[in-house]
């Protein structure tokens, strides 16, 4: 009204001069199009500016949402409950079993610090079973110092003992030189600080003490060096273990069935869900013709055709050709489904008969072997200064056909000579340029009696090759 008082002043001349009525209304007109054009501008612009803001908000939440993931369990189990976010916490969390036992609270928070030479290492939190412990860790450093740092070895101690001797050091087997969870979605690293997981896995189940402490080594690339050198001294955190938390029931899911896989019969007893590990246990008959050394492709799938990740517990029988077996699987102890199926379609066996190779040193030949595929390359008398003279014999083998083989077709062990005296010296199997094998074995014992008896525990050619299924009943869930 303002606007329209102004140019009625201005269309008053002096005198007896009178604008016309109708110029007046044209003028009117004009300024309240021009009004509404000017308010509809400023909405537009207002709407598209908020358009934009949102879009940048949007996407500064994604990133961060994607951070949190993959920093914190809490937050992953939380985002996961959300529909949309589902797949995205799926993706940036590759381990199915620790991400249901964080979505379950099976967690516990530490923050628990070590300093020194200007590097902090934070425990956030653990998860911990009978089978599997995993830290969730922070590493911060001085940008003056370094250019970066690495997390090296974690050691287990108790910490009632207050000491660091070897003797009271936890038994902790199959642990990892990769601190660090794999490059990409699954590590954080922003400026100084590097946030991660390290994972240690148990020979036999066993629960952790009330406190533990950890010795952490550290490497680091100082400033002005160019190169990543390890660090003097040890990095100790003290953590107290919520052992009510983690050593509760586990469940057992009884199987008792038996399958005959070319002619052998290989029995499953029970699969046991830990909250971190499914143990499946399973036996060979030792009636068998055969010596059974494995299954290759063993596949544990639920109701809806997902597929449980085998695990490698890096367990190795003492007995090499043990009949009385267990294999590994992600578990899904906080969300058990309605049905389990093992599947399966190669094994490895070799008849009992078959098991041993013998050589002649000193006609430096193959006397018995299963296959031609097993070759002697040579026999030499090598010296060195702990072995003046020490019999080396140099076995090379060829590539399986089953293109999933292991690099390790055949895996031979030093057994006896042919008075019986155990052959005693070392030994070492490697991986040539054609997909084949070379083993060798060296003894500084010269007056053994030829011929020389190797006897077989792994052999992956002429494998079984027979599809089987078993079925796992999960109705009969128990717990003990």
């Amino acid at each position: 009204m303002e606007d329209m008082r102004k140019v009625e002043e201005m269309l008053s001349p002096p005198g007896d001069i009178r604008v016309p009525d109708q110029a007046v209304d044209y003028i009117r007109a004009g300024i309240s199009k021009g009004r509404t054009f000017r308010r509809r501008y400023r909405l537009i612009r207002a709407v598209k500016r908020s358009v934009y803001y949102g879009t940048a908000a949007v996407l500064v939440l994604l990133i961060g949402l994607i951070g949190m993931i993959r920093f914190s369990p809490v937050v992953a189990s939380g985002l996961s409950h959300i529909p949309l976010l589902q797949q995205l916490v799926e993706k940036v969390r590759a381990d199915r079993s620790i991400q249901l036992a964080a979505r379950h609270d099976y967690i516990q928070h530490v923050a628990a610090s070590a300093d020194r030479d200007g590097i902090t290492l934070t425990i956030d939190s653990m998860i911990a079973d009978e089978w599997r412990v995993v830290l969730f860790y922070t590493l911060r450093y001085d940008e003056k110092k370094y250019v970066d740092v690495s997390l090296g070895g974690i050691e287990f101690y108790d910490a009632q003992e207050g000491s660091f001797g070897l003797d009271n050091r936890l038994p902790v087997v199959g642990r990892y030189d990769k601190s660090v969870w794999p490059t990409g979605a699954d590590l954080m690293r922003k400026g100084n600080t590097i946030q991660g997981k390290s994972e240690f896995r148990f020979n036999t189940p066993q629960q952790l003490p009330s406190r533990i402490k950890l010795k952490a080594g550290m490497s680091a690339e100082p400033v002005q060096l160019g190169r990543s050198i390890p660090l003097m001294g040890e990095w100790v955190v003290e953590l107290p273990v919520d052992r009510e938390k983690f050593y509760g029931e586990r469940k057992t899911l009884p199987i008792r069935q038996t399958v005959t896989v070319g002619g052998q019969r290989i029995h499953f007893r029970q699969a046991t869900l830990y909250p971190t590990v499914v143990q499946l246990d399973y036996e060979f008959d030792a009636q068998n013709e055969k010596q059974i050394f494995g299954i290759d492709d063993l596949r544990l799938v639920d109701d809806t055709g997902r597929e449980w990740a085998q695990l490698d517990m890096e367990i190795v029988s003492p007995e090499f050709a043990s009949d009385v077996r267990a294999v590994y699987f992600e578990s899904m102890y906080f969300e058990t489904p309605r049905s389990l199926t093992l599947y399966a379609s190669r094994v490895r066996a070799l008849e009992k008969n078959r098991l041993q190779v013998t050589v002649d040193v000193q006609k430096k030949q193959l006397l018995q072997s299963p296959t031609d595929r097993l070759k002697l390359e040579d026999i030499t008398v090598v010296t060195s200064r702990f072995w003046p003279d020490a019999y080396e014999l140099v076995f090379t083998m060829d590539k399986p056909d089953h293109p999933k083989t292991d690099l390790r077709p055949i895996i031979l062990r030093p057994d006896t000579d042919a008075a019986g005296r155990r052959l005693l010296g070392s030994s070492g199997q490697s991986g040539t340029n054609d997909g084949g094998s070379r083993y060798e074995f060296k003894t500084p014992d010269t007056n053994f009696v030829s011929p020389l008896t190797f006897t077989i525990v792994d052999y992956s050619y002429d494998k079984i090759i027979a599809p089987f299924e078993v079925v796992i009943p999960i109705e009969e869930v128990g717990e003990q």
